[in-house]
């Protein structure tokens, strides 16, 4: 993955976030923690690293759980992605009146 697809990837994910969430009945949160964490980018070892190389929250994880009793680093790659990704996703949300009007603000 290159750092272009990764932001590419977290922009449309925050771009369509609250529509999807509406669409499903999910709130905005569940639809996001769904669409994350089964994610190409967070369950594989290879994605989950280059995540971790492009995002802006690397050290996510710990402001989420604190300190972490790693026993891999397979075992770590994957939910510090997740973390990783969602505050990505999170910075990149359209307010909902921007949202409305059709524009976004991107990390990118």
């Amino acid at each position: 993955m290159e750092e272009k697809e990764y932001w590419a990837e977290i922009n449309e994910i925050a771009a369509n976030a609250r529509r999807g969430a509406k669409d499903q009945g999910m709130d905005l949160y569940d639809y996001l923690h769904e669409t994350i964490d089964g994610h190409q980018f967070v369950i594989y070892t290879y994605e989950a690293r280059h995540v971790l190389q492009y995002s802006s929250h690397e050290d996510a994880i710990f402001e989420e759980l604190g300190d972490q009793t790693v026993e891999s680093m397979s075992g770590i790659y994957t939910p510090a992605a997740y973390f990783a990704m969602l505050a990505d996703v999170g910075d990149a949300l359209p307010d909902e009146s921007d949202e409305e009007e059709g524009t976004t603000d991107a990390n990118i």
